[in-house]
C-alpha cells in the first residue's frame, strides 16, 4: 500500500486523487486508529446500513475532565441532526428540512443580491480575495435568512466558521471554548421572542452551512479559475454542477459487527469515509451526489446548495474579465474541512 506521511491529512494532499486510486477500498490506519474507506460503492453501503451510526459529538466527558464550560455547544448538539440516529434524528431532520424549504426562495434571492453587490465592489479593486470580500459576507447573510431569521444582524459577529472544531475529535480545549463562545453569543443575539428550540436550530444550521457550503463554493471557484487564467470568465464552463466539495470526509461508528471486503468491523470501531472520491471515480474531478452523503443522513440542504452554486456560476458567466489566481491558503488546524480562507485573484486583460 502507498506510504502516507500523515493519515489525518490524506484528504489535503494535492495528489490525493491518484493516492485514493492506489489505496484498498477499506484499510485500517494504526496512526488514526480507525478504518479508512475510499471506494464510493462501499461508502454508500456503510451510509445506508443502520449497523453504523454517526458520532454523537458529545463533549460532556471533556467538560467534566477539564472543568470547562461547553454548555452552548452541548445545547446546540440537541438540535443538530448530524449527531443523532433513530427517531430523534428523524424528527430533527424533518424540522430542518421544513425550515430550509420554507426559506430557500428568500435565501437564494438574498444570495444573488448580496453576491452582485459584493462582486461589484470587489471587481472595482482590481485585486481581491474571493473568500473574504465576496463569498464569506454573502454566505453569512444568506444562511441567516435560510435558517428563518429575516433580517441579518451584526455581520462581523458571525465568525461562525470556527465552530468547525466541534466536528474534530483532535481539537484542543482552547478551540472548543472559542467555538462554544461563538455559539453562545449568536444565541444570545437572537430575538427574545424566539424559542430556545428556534435559536439553537438557527445556530445548528449556520454551523453546518457556514463550514461545508462556504468551503465548497471557494474550492469549486478555485477549481475552475486556476487553470483558466487566460480565459474570460464569461467563457469558462460555469454550467457544471459544483465540481469539488469542501467536506471531503465524514465519520461513522460501528454499532453491530459487519464483514466488509474481508475485514471484520467490530462495535466501537470508527470509520472515516472519504466522500469526495465519489467525484473522482472516473479519474477526473467533478460533481457527485455523494458530496451530500447518502442514506438516512443525506444532507437536507442539497437542493438549496446546488441552487446557490448555480446562481454564483451564472453571475460569473456574465463577467467579461480574466482572473489570475495569486495566492491561496487553507484554514490551519482543520482536519475535517478543506476550507480555503484565502483565494486572492487579480483581474487582467
Amino acid at each position: 500500500m502507498q506510504e502516507i506521511a500523515d493519515h489525518f491529512l490524506l484528504q489535503k494532499e494535492p495528489a490525493r486523487a491518484s493516492t485514493y486510486a492506489q489505496l484498498p477500498p477499506i484499510w485500517w490506519s494504526d496512526q488514526a486508529r480507525r478504518w479508512f474507506v475510499t471506494e464510493p460503492g462501499l461508502i454508500r453501503q456503510i451510509m445506508s446500513d443502520r449497523g453504523f451510526s454517526v458520532p454523537d459529538y458529545s463533549v460532556e466527558v471533556i467538560m467534566d475532565r477539564l472543568n470547562i464550560d461547553l454548555a452552548a455547544s452541548m445545547k446546540m448538539r440537541d438540535y443538530l441532526p448530524l449527531a443523532w440516529e433513530g427517531e430523534k434524528h428523524k424528527a430533527l431532520r424533518n424540522r430542518m428540512t421544513r425550515i430550509i424549504a420554507a426559506n430557500t426562495r428568500p435565501a437564494c434571492e438574498l444570495f444573488q443580491d448580496q453576491l452582485r453587490k459584493n462582486l461589484s465592489a470587489a471587481l472595482a479593486k482590481g485585486c481581491f480575495c474571493f473568500v473574504q470580500d465576496v463569498i464569506r459576507p454573502t454566505m453569512r447573510a444568506t444562511l441567516l435568512r435560510l435558517s428563518g431569521y429575516p433580517d441579518p444582524f451584526d455581520p462581523d459577529l458571525l465568525a461562525i466558521e470556527v465552530t468547525a472544531h466541534i466536528f474534530d475529535d483532535r481539537v484542543s480545549p482552547r478551540k472548543r471554548k472559542h467555538a462554544n463562545e461563538i455559539i453562545r453569543t449568536i444565541v444570545e443575539k437572537l430575538p427574545d421572542e424566539m424559542t430556545e428550540e428556534d435559536k439553537y436550530s438557527v445556530a445548528a444550521l449556520n454551523v453546518v452551512g457556514s463550514n461545508s457550503l462556504l468551503a465548497t463554493l471557494a474550492q469549486s471557484l478555485l477549481h475552475i479559475l486556476s487553470p483558466n487564467s487566460g480565459t474570460m470568465s464569461s467563457q469558462m464552463n460555469w454550467k457544471i454542477d459544483m465540481p469539488v466539495t469542501g467536506l471531503p470526509l465524514i465519520e461513522k461508528v460501528c454499532r453491530e459487527e459487519r464483514e466488509l471486503q474481508g475485514h471484520t468491523i467490530r462495535p466501537g470501531d470508527q470509520l472515516r469515509l472519504f466522500i469526495e472520491t465519489g467525484g473522482l471515480s472516473d479519474g477526473t474531478q467533478g460533481y457527485s451526489d455523494l458530496f451530500f452523503a447518502a442514506g438516512p443522513h443525506r444532507c437536507s440542504g442539497m437542493a438549496v446548495s446546488r441552487q446557490i452554486w448555480a446562481i454564483l456560476g451564472d453571475e460569473m458567466s456574465r463577467i467579461e474579465k480574466k482572473f489570475r489566481v495569486l495566492q491561496t491558503s487553507e484554514r490551519q488546524g482543520d482536519y475535517v474541512f478543506n476550507f480555503l480562507d484565502k483565494l486572492e485573484v487579480e483581474i487582467h486583460a
